[in-house]
């Protein structure tokens, strides 16, 4: 998040970064959505119900209101990217060499005013 008339050269107001990992528990044929920064998990029957899950972000604090300037507009930049260096170690040469592992979104952004 960062001004929204900032320059280039200036520094964002907070970064935040959202770890979740998805895994296929194949005992119990569920599939587990951790959140690292919480520990919260989430357990679905279907991969679709997970992913569906993955895609949203309800009440993620961000910054506290007290911290920003109450007359400023803000920009909140969110995108989205598989981190290949936290697959298992024997995927990780397939996911550098194979374009189809670069997974990511085109950023979205929205303006914010407190």
């Amino acid at each position: 998040m960062r001004r929204a008339d900032a320059w280039v050269w200036e520094s964002d107001v907070v970064e935040h970064r959202l770890r979740t990992v998805l895994q296929y528990r194949p005992l119990s044929a569920m599939y587990e959505l951790r959140d690292l920064e919480g520990a919260r998990r989430y357990s679905f029957a279907t991969r679709d119900a997970a992913l569906n899950t993955l895609g949203r972000i309800v009440g993620m604090p961000i910054i506290g209101r007290d911290a920003l300037d109450l007359d400023e507009d803000y920009l909140v930049r969110l995108n989205v990217r598989l981190d290949i260096e936290a697959l298992p170690i024997p995927m990780r040469p397939a996911a550098y060499l194979k374009r189809d592992w670069r997974i990511a979104s085109d950023p979205w952004e929205w303006r914010l005013r407190p």
